[in-house]
């Protein structure tokens, strides 16, 4: 059961997997203080995170509840426990993001009456498999599908057919006050250098993703064996998935190329502004179809050329050689030859790329943007959803703590 203490009713409720600093963790947090600013109740649900002191000072409720998603059976768990909130909260508009989470949230709704919108940051593959066909009937019952790209919309317009006010786009905002190459300090670049061992001499090509099949990293690795130039380390900065043997796999691969000196694997890192600018360049050589990739715009915002393939959302994220290079899929070679490229530019022809960069994202993913677009949405639900549940008789209002 849930420990309340006098809590006041939150029309909107935003429910993500956790409060850490990465993209949407940043998102909820503007999300709360945007909300606040225009008297709007605001909760944010999710297992906790780096962000919460932040959250309670933005003025939301910090509601916490880890959401188990390994299994269809946790999917309709969740949704009685996130059902059991929005009656508590009189929640009148639910936004989940995140797949699973999205499915239990839009379960929920349905069970209070309350509206349901949804980022869609991943699709489940497409098969004949009884969770997946599950899934995607559950998703396409959301009264808002939000698009982070063209290429999001594309799928979504196929797979759920839906009328237009049904499914939005909403580019991912990236926070340009934070991603600010003039804000980030030498000290702060220098303290992941050598946290990470990287000389001051080396160049750094970074790979921003989870160590999982699908990104890149295998192209990578191919790709720089094939350079004759030595001036440069590969950082992989993601964490790693547990259980499906990709880490083993890539280990092999390492020592296979004979690589091992010249790579740096970091894991998470709470100080990413530092870390692109710590980057000589930045790569996403993925295989997978990508619904949204915030990291290629947030190093972009940060000055920095990428390289990225032709999978997905990707092509969206860049100006072709202006703010980076666009590949086809699998040829490691063609890799190389960018890499080699971007490497060899002399410093007024970098610089010029940065700015280019940079002024590209902020044109057209600032964060303040996307969180007025998702405020426009909210406001166009709360004006259509039905008056908010009363909460149980006897309950008292207060700070939640979540139900275990």
């Amino acid at each position: 059961m849930c420990a309340v203490e006098a809590v006041p009713p939150s029309p909107v409720a935003l429910v993500v997997p956790d409060l850490a600093a990465g993209w949407h963790g940043r998102y909820a947090l503007a999300l709360a203080r945007a909300s606040g600013r225009r008297g709007i109740g605001f909760a944010v649900v999710s297992a906790g995170g780096d962000l919460e002191r932040e959250l309670a000072a933005a003025g939301a409720i910090d509601i916490r509840l880890p959401l188990e998603t390994r299994s269809l059976a946790a999917i309709w768990m969740n949704a009685r426990r996130l059902a059991r909130i929005l009656r508590r909260q009189r929640v009148a508009v639910v936004h989940a993001i995140g797949p699973l989470v999205a499915c239990s949230a839009v379960l929920a709704a349905r069970r209070t009456g309350a509206r349901a919108v949804v980022t869609l940051t991943e699709l489940p593959e497409e098969g004949g498999g009884v969770l997946r066909q599950r899934l995607l009937r559950i998703l396409g019952r959301a009264d808002r599908l939000l698009a982070p790209s063209a290429y999001a919309r594309r799928e979504a317009e196929r797979r759920f057919a839906l009328p237009a006010e049904r499914l939005r786009p909403l580019p991912p905002g990236i926070d340009l006050d934070l991603f600010d190459p003039a804000r980030v300090t030498g000290h702060r670049i220098l303290a992941l250098a050598e946290r990470w061992h990287i000389p001051p001499e080396r160049r750094v090509v970074l790979l921003p993703a989870p160590l999982v099949e699908g990104y890149g990293h295998e192209r990578l690795l191919r790709a720089a064996a094939r350079l004759r130039r030595r001036d440069f380390d590969l950082l992989f900065l993601g964490g790693e998935e547990r259980g499906d043997g990709f880490a083993g796999r890539f280990e092999k691969l390492l020592r296979e190329v004979g690589l091992e000196e010249r790579v740096r694997f970091a894991g998470d890192c709470e100080d990413m502004p530092a870390a692109y600018r710590l980057a000589d360049l930045v790569v996403l050589p993925a295989e997978r179809r990508l619904l949204a990739c915030p990291p290629i715009l947030e190093a972009q915002a940060m000055g920095r050329t990428v390289v990225v393939s032709d999978a997905g959302c990707l092509p969206e994220k860049l100006r072709p050689m202006e703010t980076g290079v666009l590949l086809e899929r699998g040829d490691s070679r063609e890799l190389a030859a960018a890499i080699d490229l971007v490497l060899s530019m002399a410093e007024p022809e970098r610089l010029r790329a940065g700015e280019q960069a940079r002024a590209f994202v902020a044109a057209g993913f600032g964060l303040d943007e996307t969180v007025e677009a998702t405020l426009d949405i909210y406001r166009e639900l709360l004006g259509a959803a039905p008056a908010p549940r009363r909460p149980a008789e006897g309950m008292s209002m207060g700070r939640v703590a979540g139900d275990a």
